[in-house]
């Protein structure tokens, strides 16, 4: 018998994009994220990635290198259609 009914329950976990590609390794190893607004105009944003994974056959850091995370790389959350962070 199909189920008619929605569960109520979906997936939620957003796509993280860097740089316009889509990467699932971050979306994968998203611990947190957290978007705050508040009505005087101010506003923070926290992502949270796990940063401990394979590298070049061993277990090491993931992000270190910068070769895809570093300070002032625009990202962009799916879920929030936003860009979440871009180097001004």
């Amino acid at each position: 018998m199909p189920n008619a009914l929605p569960t109520g329950l979906h997936a939620s976990r957003p796509r993280i994009f860097v740089g316009g590609s889509e990467q699932p390794t971050l979306s994968g190893g998203l611990l947190s994220m957290m978007i705050g607004e508040h009505l005087s105009g101010l506003y923070r944003c926290e992502i949270k990635f796990g940063n401990w994974g394979p590298v070049n056959n061993n277990i090491d850091f993931l992000y270190f290198d910068r070769q895809l995370l570093d300070f002032g790389t625009a990202f962009l959350g799916h879920k929030t259609a936003r860009i979440v962070h871009q180097k001004e």
